[in-house]
């Protein structure tokens, strides 16, 4: 939602930033995100089995548990401008 405000953001993260205000904070342009020396960002690991019903096989298990584990690891590195590391 901050991509879309026309006028420049500034985001400053004091204390704790976790679950949708680190979304929040990596929003804008990496040069006008501050934060205080004793900021501290909490993502949340996805827990899985969110999405209703098992997968029957080990093999769907696998490729559904990967996919899940990726996306919110994915969606802070990019603006962050760091890679994924599994």
């Amino acid at each position: 939602m901050i991509r879309f405000i026309a006028a420049p953001v500034n985001m400053i993260g004091t204390g704790w930033v976790g679950s949708a205000a680190t979304h929040l904070y990596l929003g804008v342009p990496k040069e006008r995100r501050f934060c205080t020396p004793n900021t501290r960002f909490l993502i949340h690991q996805p827990s899985g089995g969110a999405g209703g019903g098992r997968p029957t096989s080990p093999s769907t298990r696998r490729r559904s548990s990967r996919r899940a584990s990726a996306s919110p690891r994915r969606s802070p590195a990019r603006p962050a401008g760091r890679s994924i590391r599994c």
